[in-house]
């Protein structure tokens, strides 16, 4: 007989049996009450009594089978150690092994001599580009007789930025114009901002503007809508 029979067959009993008590409750509560008052009851005492039952006789019975199978051993676990077990087995055989075969090469690295180790050789420094790479351009003490240019019609250039290239010695558009790649390094390492040189495009800005040309920006500065 299998689980799910042993099972039924409980249940059966179990009702069986709150039947019987059913009819003794009908029959006893018959004899001092209403008829249909004592079906009434008869049938609460069959669904209270019935799954009383139930639940105490058949619930055990099913409580068992799933006991035995949470104890018994999953067979993958225990294999699971066995290969474990092995592998540390092999580890400890081959680490004696693994010992002995360093030991040679450390005897061979101790025998060499620190003076058979070429030293490193250090990487050349190429003196001729560090020294272009800043230079500094043609500065001026004060501006020109003229007086100076108006360095706030560069794109990139406000009033700030303006004192700051005049304390460099720098007035004219002119001289911005005749700047070359290591001047632009020159400059750009002594301003806060870096990279605004060749992101503003100041160089060619000042070409145009010292030849006598306006740009976009310069016209916006003249008629005031900048500063």
């Amino acid at each position: 007989m299998n689980e799910n029979q042993g099972l039924n067959l409980c249940s059966i009993v179990c009702w069986a049996a709150a039947a019987v008590g059913a009819l003794i409750a009908w029959w006893l509560m018959s004899c001092i009450l209403w008829n249909w008052l004592a079906i009434l009851i008869s049938l609460v005492v069959l669904l209270l009594l019935g799954f009383f039952l139930v639940s105490r006789f058949c619930g055990l019975q099913l409580q068992a089978p799933l006991e035995s199978t949470l104890t018994t051993p999953a067979p993958a676990a225990a294999a699971q150690d066995d290969v474990a077990e092995e592998t540390a087995v092999e580890e400890v055989t081959k680490a004696p092994a693994a010992e002995a075969e360093a030991a040679p090469e450390e005897e061979r690295a101790e025998e060499v001599s620190p003076e058979e180790v070429p030293p490193a050789e250090a990487p050349a420094v190429d003196a001729e580009a560090d020294a272009t790479a800043e230079k500094q351009p043609e500065v001026l003490k004060t501006a020109r007789a003229g007086g100076a240019d108006d360095l706030k019609q560069l794109k990139g250039v406000g009033p700030k930025l303006e004192e700051t290239l005049n304390e460099l010695g720098f007035w004219h558009f002119d001289q911005i114009a005749a700047w070359g790649t290591a001047e632009i390094e020159w400059v750009d390492a002594r301003l806060k901002f870096k990279g605004r040189i060749t992101r503003d495009n100041w160089v060619d800005q000042a070409k145009a503007l010292a030849s006598g040309d306006e740009t976009e920006f310069s016209k916006r500065v003249k008629d005031g809508d900048v500063y």
